[in-house]
This record gives C-alpha cells, sequence and structure tokens, in this order.
C-alpha cells in the first residue's frame, strides 16, 4: 500500500472519528458539543488539503531525485 493511501485512509479515519465524538457529546448534553462539532467541520476542509498538500510533496521529491543526475 503506497504512502498516499495511507495519508487517505488516516484522513477519513480522523474525520469519522470527530464527528463520532461531537456525536456522542451531542446526545449526552455535553457544552463542549457545538465546538467539537466545529472542529470537525474544519477538519473535513482542512485534512483533505493538506492530504493533497502532502501528496503534492511526495510526487514532486520523488522526481527531483531522478532529474538531479
Amino acid at each position: 500500500m503506497n504512502i498516499r493511501r495511507i495519508l487517505a485512509l488516516a484522513g477519513v479515519f480522523l474525520i469519522l472519528l470527530l464527528y463520532g465524538a461531537s456525536l456522542v457529546l451531542g446526545i449526552i448534553g455535553s457544552p463542549k458539543a457545538l465546538d467539537l462539532l466545529l472542529a470537525a467541520l474544519f477538519c473535513t476542509m482542512v485534512v483533505p488539503a493538506m492530504i493533497y498538500g502532502c501528496g503534492v510533496l511526495l510526487k514532486n521529491s520523488g522526481r527531483s531525485g531522478k532529474d538531479s543526475r
């Protein structure tokens, strides 16, 4: 399994964990449930962008080693 798939699976797991935690805290009635939901929404946008950026950097770093000869 390549590194891009591992990063993608880690991002999906992180986002699902945040949504699950916000759901549980919302059912319990915790005052932090809204904050955790907002954090999950933020991570829904930021985590895929960071995974994409890491993928681009990994792709470009592999090419630079071949071109430097």
